[in-house]
């Protein structure tokens, strides 16, 4: 759930999220008051002033959707301060996991009023068969714009799950996409009593409910220690 702070009624009654957040879901930015920040003179006080007041309240917001679909440098260098990824729109969805993408335009499969379950079936067999994740963007929810029913979402949802596809959060997926192009280029050196891997974060706001996991060969019968 991408929320706006101080508009759409979230001010006022923000206890849902709070409970959403509590139950696993996600909770990210969508600014302050849903403007096109590329015709802001400061899109960083609309991108800060919400991830603030989210953190505030004991969200960990480290993503952000951006308003509109509207960017350029200067956006993109606002929501970098604050998020390590940001959710774009338009397009099949679609991002591979051996090419690192552009973090603050993540492409995104976009439900809207002319969308039907098939063809979203068919982004899911897409990102089967190709080995990529597929970001589904649900924009409103049994409301009025572009919505999609809650039916619909449990369909295509049970359908992911009979590909075999792993189903989670935007910030939980994307959190292990982008830690692994880390990991893995990560170097082990050798010490008197074995070796030692060191790397550093790739973003300071890397979402600290993701474990990282990391599996080393040959460890069986070994010390391990962080």
């Amino acid at each position: 759930f991408f929320v706006c702070t101080n508009t759409m009624n979230f001010a006022s009654n923000s206890q849902p999220h709070l409970n959403y957040a509590k139950k696993g879901h996600e909770i990210g930015n969508h600014t302050m008051n849903h403007k096109n920040l590329t015709q802001e003179s400061n899109p960083s006080s609309e991108v800060s002033g919400a991830a603030q007041k989210l953190r505030g309240m004991g969200l960990e917001a480290t993503s952000l959707a951006t308003p509109y679909c509207a960017q350029n440098a200067t956006v993109k260098n606002a929501i970098n301060q604050e998020h390590f990824i940001n959710r774009g729109c338009g397009g099949s969805g679609l991002t591979g996991w051996d090419s690192e993408p552009d973090w603050m335009q993540i492409d995104s499969h976009y439900w809207q009023t002319s969308s039907n379950v098939s063809a979203f079936k068919s982004s899911s067999d897409q990102a089967a068969s190709s080995s990529k994740w597929h970001v589904q963007l649900n924009h409103g929810v049994g409301g009025d714009w572009d919505a999609i029913s809650a039916a619909d979402i449990k369909t295509l949802i049970e359908y992911a799950v009979s590909k075999n596809l792993w189903v989670a959060s935007f910030s939980t997926v994307g959190a292990y996409l982008r830690a692994h192009f880390t990991i893995d280029k990560a170097i082990a050196t050798n010490t008197s009593s074995g070796f030692k891997v060191t790397w550093t974060s790739p973003h300071a706001h890397m979402p600290k409910s993701v474990p990282l996991r990391v599996k080393i060969q040959g460890a069986q019968g070994q010390t391990v220690s962080q």
